[in-house]
C-alpha cells in the first residue's frame, strides 16, 4: 500500500508530493508551481511540463529508460519466488527521450500534438471538433500519423443535456478507435451531401401525430449500412426521444435514394454511417426536423 505525503515550499500552490513504497522507499515525486504540475520524477524517468498564459500545457519533455519486457518479466518472476523487490527496481533498461509540443485552437481546445523522439522519429495527432449550438464540442476526431503501420483514428463523442432552470449540463462520452488502413479512400455520401439530406428531410419527414400531441421533442440517433451499390440496410435506432420519433426516422432512412458508395482501392465497399436528427415543435402547429452536423 502506498503512503502519500505533501511537502510544501513557500505557499499552498508551490509544493512537492512524494509517493513511497510499502518498504519506505521513495517511488515518485510530483512538483507543482502556481498550482500546476511541472515535473514528475521516478528512479528511472523524469517528465517536465511547460504551460502558456492560459495555463494550457504546451510542452512535455521526457527522459528515462525503456524497460525490456523479457528482462522485466524475469525480474518479476524472481521477485515472486525470492521476495526480492529490488530485483525489479534494479532494472536499468534503454535510455530514451521525447518531446511533445501541444497547440490549441481559438476555443482553447487541443488542436495538434507533435511528439519528437530522441531517434528523430515524429508522430503527429491532429484533432478536429464539431460543436453544438451553444459552442460546446460534441465530437472530436483525433487522427494519428506516424511511422507505425497501425495508424489510427479515435472518435470521441459526447451528448450534452442542458437544463433551463440552472443551465446545468450532463455529459455522456463514447469512444471509438478505427485503424486508418480499414477506412475507405472515399467515404459514402448522399447526393449533395449534408444539404441534400436536409432537403430530403424537409420534403419527406413528418412529425408523428402522437409525439406532437404529447409535446415530445428531442434527438434520434440512427446507424445504418451503405452497401456497395449505394443501397441502405441494417437500420438501427440507437437512441430516440420516443418510439414514434424512432419509427419515423426508420421509415425515412429506409426510403432514401441511393447514396454514392464508399471507395477503397478503386472498388466500392460497404460502410457504416451514423446520423443524428432533431425534432422540434415551434408552436402553432409548426415544427422542424433537422440533421445535426
Amino acid at each position: 500500500m502506498l503512503e502519500r505525503t505533501k511537502r510544501k515550499y513557500s505557499s499552498s500552490s508551490n509544493f512537492t508530493d512524494i509517493e513511497y513504497n510499502s518498504n519506505g522507499k521513495e517511488k515518485k515525486q510530483y512538483t507543482y508551481s502556481n498550482g500546476l504540475l511541472v515535473s514528475e520524477k521516478t528512479s528511472i524517468s523524469n517528465r517536465t511540463y511547460t504551460y502558456n498564459t492560459q495555463r494550457k500545457q504546451t510542452l512535455v519533455k521526457y527522459s528515462g529508460r525503456e524497460l525490456d519486457m523479457g528482462e522485466f518479466m524475469g525480474a518479476m518472476m524472481w521477485a515472486n519466488v525470492s521476495g526480492d523487490v529490488d530485483a525489479i527496481s534494479g532494472i536499468k533498461g534503454k535510455a530514451v527521450s521525447s518531446t511533445i509540443r501541444n497547440t490549441y485552437n481559438t476555443k482553447g481546445l487541443l488542436d495538434k500534438a507533435v511528439t519528437t523522439k530522441g531517434s528523430g522519429q515524429t508522430e503527429i495527432v491532429n484533432f478536429k471538433y464539431e460543436y453544438d449550438a451553444k459552442g460546446n464540442w460534441v465530437k472530436n476526431v483525433a487522427t494519428y500519423n506516424g511511422p507505425k503501420i497501425d495508424e489510427f483514428i479515435i472518435i470521441f463523442e459526447r451528448e450534452i443535456v442542458y437544463y433551463s432552470n440552472k443551465n446545468q449540463q450532463a455529459t455522456y462520452t463514447s469512444l471509438t478507435a478505427i485503424e486508418k488502413s480499414k477506412l475507405p479512400d472515399v467515404d459514402a455520401e448522399f447526393p449533395e451531401g449534408y444539404l441534400g439530406i436536409q432537403k430530403y428531410l424537409a420534403a419527406n419527414a413528418k412529425y408523428p401525430m402522437e409525439a406532437m400531441e404529447n409535446g415530445v421533442m428531442g434527438d434520434v440517433k440512427v446507424e445504418f449500412t451503405i452497401n456497395e451499390d449505394g443501397c441502405i440496410s441494417d437500420i438501427q435506432i440507437t437512441k430516440a426521444a420516443s418510439k414514434a420519433l424512432g419509427e419515423e426516422i426508420t421509415r425515412i432512412i429506409s426510403t432514401m435514394p441511393k447514396w454514392n458508395p464508399a471507395i477503397k482501392d478503386s472498388n466500392p465497399v460497404k460502410v457504416k454511417k451514423n446520423l443524428t436528427i432533431r425534432f422540434r415543435l415551434l408552436g402553432m402547429g409548426s415544427y422542424s426536423i433537422t440533421l445535426l452536423k
